[in-house]
């Protein structure tokens, strides 16, 4: 469950995060995901944001 929001993180603040080098490793593995994949992994994000609050 905890993978859900830091993917979803990633891929929403990649603009700001690539510039940071450390970063570069993980947004390789994010571009890595199938699309599928990173598609059902926001919408399982957005989802348990909505109901954490």
């Amino acid at each position: 469950m905890i993978n859900l929001p830091y993917w979803d993180f990633l891929a929403r603040h990649r603009d700001k995060l690539q510039s940071i080098g450390r970063m570069s490793f993980l947004l390789a593995n994010l571009d890595k995901m199938p699309p599928a994949e990173l598609a059902t992994i926001r919408q399982k994000a957005a989802e348990w944001h909505l109901g954490s609050h």
